[in-house]
């Protein structure tokens, strides 16, 4: 799940508007947020940290996370760490984009994008030798983390359920035609401190700009407060994820799935944007 800024602002990208060469979306001089593209190479450990610590912000009063790491308010420095691993994962992995957006000199939020399916045409050149190398050396170090120093705070079975979910969406999206390669939103996170101010929708638009670029679609899992950012960027809903409530073949079981009915808080729309759609 994703949380946004909830603004009310729609934006509507330029159809004909082309990309940079490294490949961030042109931004309007006037407008106070700006969006830039932070690499492995272009970021520091003050940067990464402050990714980390708006995932951390952005997410914490969210309904999900709370359900897989219960313990988060206990555990503070735990969830700060495992934030900022899956940063410095994004940054190493050629497949990510990640784009910061900037109010002023400070980082007021991100996303993460990430190609899915076959590579897309120039991604190679965003890899080198000693990223790889940095790349399996943090693979290797997340796994003994995870082995020998499990999270405090969450909530295995939970966190299983949900990578469950997100599996069988990659399998929906696949059977799709045109989703052979795609870019998916795998978080977008803005401080709370900069929300309603069109951050999270210039976060978006960044992705469907890129894409529209690649000629490829976007997809996503959008949560009840996101979907509307997400319908003005020019996304359709295609379904439900939702592995969190009993349903034929898997019963309700205490602590894994949640029994109230109409409850909303763990219930994701899958949302896909095509550059086919968008051009109609």
């Amino acid at each position: 799940m994703h949380p946004v800024d909830g603004d009310r602002t729609t934006f509507t990208p330029d159809p004909a508007s082309k990309m940079p060469p490294d490949g961030t979306p042109t931004v309007d001089a006037r407008d106070e947020v700006t969006l830039r593209l932070v690499t492995h190479a272009t970021s520091s450990p003050s940067s990464i940290a402050r990714l980390a610590d708006i995932a951390v912000a952005a997410f914490a009063n969210d309904d999900s996370f709370e359900w897989r790491y219960p313990g988060r308010a206990k555990y503070p420095a735990s969830n700060r760490g495992i934030n900022l691993r899956h940063r410095a994962a994004e940054l190493l992995d050629p497949s990510v984009w990640v784009v910061a957006a900037y109010v002023g000199d400070q980082i007021a939020g991100f996303a993460s994008w990430q190609r899915k399916g076959d590579p897309l045409e120039g991604e190679a050149a965003r890899d080198f030798w000693l990223q790889k190398m940095e790349r399996r050396l943090l693979g290797f170090e997340n796994w003994l983390d995870s082995y020998f120093f499990p999270h405090p705070a969450a909530f295995p079975p939970a966190i299983a359920l949900m990578r469950q979910c997100f599996t069988d969406v990659a399998a929906q999206l696949s059977a799709l035609p045109n989703f052979s390669t795609y870019l998916h939103l795998n978080i977008l996170a803005v401080d709370p401190a900069f929300q309603r101010r069109g951050v999270g929708s210039r976060l978006v638009l960044w992705g469907v700009a890129k894409a529209r670029c690649d000629g490829v679609p976007c997809a996503l899992e959008a949560s009840e407060a996101g979907k509307k950012v997400y319908l003005n960027s020019g996304f359709m809903e295609l379904g439900l994820c939702d592995g969190f409530h009993p349903k034929s073949g898997k019963p309700f079981v205490e602590g894994m799935h949640c029994d109230q009915k109409g409850c909303q808080f763990a219930v994701g729309t899958v949302m896909i944007w095509e550059p086919a759609a968008a051009s109609n």
